[in-house]
Formats: structure tokens, C-alpha cells, sequence
């Protein structure tokens, strides 16, 4: 079983008004191995060093950088709330990997990944991995879904990776412009569907579906991909 390690905060940095990341390391060790797309048990401590509470993160750093264990936050409640004030070397404790939502390069050469909000942080691991581990033979398309524009994180690391890697296609698409409107937006707007999938993937055929987002978005995701007859074991899920 996974065990409980004290982990050191070495960077914070904001990737949108209410999410932010850190870098951590360990206080002693090395980082534990793990596969693009687990998680992790993140503990708030007591002055003494023990468990105050805990809630899982899912890793947002690629299983190939050794330096420092990255994690992505939004603010969204006590827990979350009381993480924002912690600050550079301050301690956390981080227990872990756990999961299967998870990229096989070997099984997963042709991957279509549907994000809402924070459910992009899985991805980006597993997107740093396709550029970090240069799999040629491997294609990831990502459509990304927030509300607003402000609320996308990671989007400038997201644009590069797309630019410097011809097996990545980043689409980034915004709900609330298709209402009020976004001068300047050149994404997709509204809620996703059948065809602004099918716009950027082509056909679903021979394609695995990743899905990550809040049970709304899952659920709409998931009925879109299952009306093209996709097989349930062509599916991972992982609601937020």
C-alpha cells in the first residue's frame, strides 16, 4: 500500500483566478513512480505532523520529470479554500499513486480526450508524457470545454505543445460566448456535440475516449460517444 510522505511546496503559480499549482517535493526519497492520469490522497497537517484531512488530486506533472510532483487546485470549498494559504516550503502530505484512469502507450495509440474545467489536470500529465517520452507512433486529440475563457488552465503550455507536436491537437472551446458573446474568441463556442467532435477527429472509428469533468459534462460526453456505437471498453471516465 501507498504511504504517507511529507511533501515540501517549492513553487505556487496561478493558471487562472481560481486555480492554481504547486510543485512539490519530497522531504526525503525520491518521487514515487507512477502512470500518466493517477492521483494522488493530498493531507492538510496538523502542527504535529499527523493528518488533519485529506481529498485526491490527480497528477498533473509527466511520470518522467523526477524533479518535482506538480498538482493542480481549484478553489472550490473549505478544503480547497484552506490549501490557497499555504505558501512556498510549507509541508503538505501526499500519499499515493491510486487509480485506472490511465494512458498505456502501448494500448492507447489513438486517443481522443474530452475535458470540462478542472478535468483537464489528468490530461496534462498524460499530454507532457506524449511530448516528454517523443511517442511518434502515439495521437492525442484534446477538446477542452470551460465556461469562460478565464477558466482555462494551462492554456499557453496547452497552445505550445500543440504547435511543437504534430500528434497533438489542442481545442479549446467556450460556453458562455455562444450567450454573451467574446470579441476576440476564435475557439469553439457552446456546449459540446456530435459534430464539433467529429469536426476534429474525423470518424470514432478504432478510437479510445477518454472523459474528465464534472458528472454533467460526463454524462453528456459519454451518451454523444456511445450514439457511434463506440464500445464501452473503448471508454475511461473519471468524474470530478
Amino acid at each position: 500500500m501507498p504511504s504517507l510522505a511529507n511533501y515540501r511546496i517549492v513553487n505556487v503559480s496561478h493558471e487562472t483566478h481560481n486555480t492554481f499549482s504547486w510543485q512539490l517535493t519530497p522531504w526525503s526519497g525520491e518521487i514515487f513512480d507512477f502512470t500518466p492520469g493517477q492521483f494522488v490522497m493530498l493531507h492538510l497537517l496538523n502542527p504535529d505532523g499527523t493528518s488533519q484531512a485529506k481529498k485526491p488530486y490527480s497528477i498533473a506533472s509527466s511520470p518522467l520529470n523526477k524533479k518535482y510532483l506538480e498538482l493542480a487546485i481549484k478553489v472550490q470549498g473549505n478544503f480547497s479554500g484552506q490549501l490557497a494559504t499555504l505558501r512556498t516550503e510549507d509541508l503538505v502530505g501526499v500519499e499515493g499513486p491510486f487509480g485506472a484512469f490511465t494512458y498505456q502507450p502501448q494500448k492507447h495509440k489513438q486517443v481522443v480526450m474530452l475535458a470540462g474545467g478542472i478535468g483537464i489536470t489528468p490530461f496534462i500529465s498524460m499530454i507532457r508524457y506524449l511530448s516528454d517520452a517523443a511517442l511518434e507512433d502515439n495521437k492525442i486529440w484534446l477538446y477542452y470545454c470551460n465556461q469562460t475563457e478565464a477558466e482555462i488552465a494551462y492554456r499557453r503550455e496547452l497552445e505550445e505543445l500543440g504547435r511543437q507536436n504534430p500528434n497533438l491537437t489542442v481545442t479549446f472551446s467556450v460556453d458562455r460566448c455562444l450567450i454573451e458573446g467574446c470579441p476576440g474568441w476564435h475557439g469553439e463556442v457552446g456546449f459540446i456535440d456530435s459534430s464539433k467532435i467529429e469536426e476534429h477527429i474525423g470518424d470514432y472509428k478504432d478510437k479510445y475516449f477518454f472523459l474528465c469533468g464534472p458528472p454533467a459534462f460526463i454524462q453528456i460526453a459519454e451518451g454523444i460517444i456511445k450514439n457511434h456505437n463506440v464500445p464501452p471498453e473503448m471508454i475511461k471516465k473519471e468524474g470530478f
